[in-house]
């Protein structure tokens, strides 16, 4: 009974992980465009 919950918990965790990980990746995405094109548009 411990194998499935620790597999379902290590499942959780990798889940977690790649949300985490793509919503650092669009935040950073985001501000790396939105600081180019103000920059841009400023000169």
């Amino acid at each position: 009974m411990q194998l499935p919950r620790k597999a379902a918990k290590l499942e959780w965790n990798l889940n977690t992980t790649i949300n985490l990980m793509t919503l650092i990746g669009i935040l950073t995405g985001g501000i790396y465009i939105w600081t180019n094109t103000t920059v841009i548009s400023k000169t």
